[in-house]
């Protein structure tokens, strides 16, 4: 597993909290409109990360029902580190052993894209769980040169 995402309404205020458990800001970026970090354990370099992706201000609740709410807070989603392998030719196969297996496809929730984060460019999808939860295939690509990369500011 690679990490783990979670929704918060602060970044600094979850940071602050998931650092009395030894997690340090690793990297800062933006997913979609979206502020987020990866946190890390650097006592353990080989462990999960922690993925905060700052949700954004609710709305009031209107009076009827929305047929899209807000994400709630915590758990976001799951990912799974697929790499050195790229996406494309793990999602086929995936969805070959599931219609095999299974007689159906993986819902796919967002295709396949790129995104830089830190100094890497990451290949990313996710697909939905049988209950309609997130999971996140991820395969790091190439790394930036020092000083190519992008600094994502809040």
């Amino acid at each position: 597993m690679h990490h783990v995402g979670l929704h918060v309404r602060s970044l600094p205020t979850s940071c602050a909290f998931y650092s009395l458990f030894n997690f340090t800001e690793a990297v800062r970026f933006r997913t979609g409109a979206s502020r987020a970090c990866w946190l890390a354990d650097p006592d353990r370099p080989t462990a999960p990360l922690l993925e905060l992706i700052e949700a954004p201000p609710r709305p009031p609740l209107p009076k009827a029902p929305r047929k899209h709410p807000p994400p709630p807070l915590g758990l976001n989603h799951l990912c799974l580190d697929v790499s050195p392998a790229p996406l494309g030719p793990v999602l086929s196969a995936l969805q070959a052993s599931s219609l095999l297996l299974h007689n159906r496809t993986v819902a796919v929730a967002r295709q396949p894209r790129q995104q830089i984060v830190g100094g890497a460019v990451y290949e990313l999808c996710f697909l939905e769980d049988p209950d309609g939860g997130l999971v996140e295939l991820l395969s790091r690509g190439a790394t930036l040169e020092e000083g190519a990369a992008t600094e994502m500011r809040w």
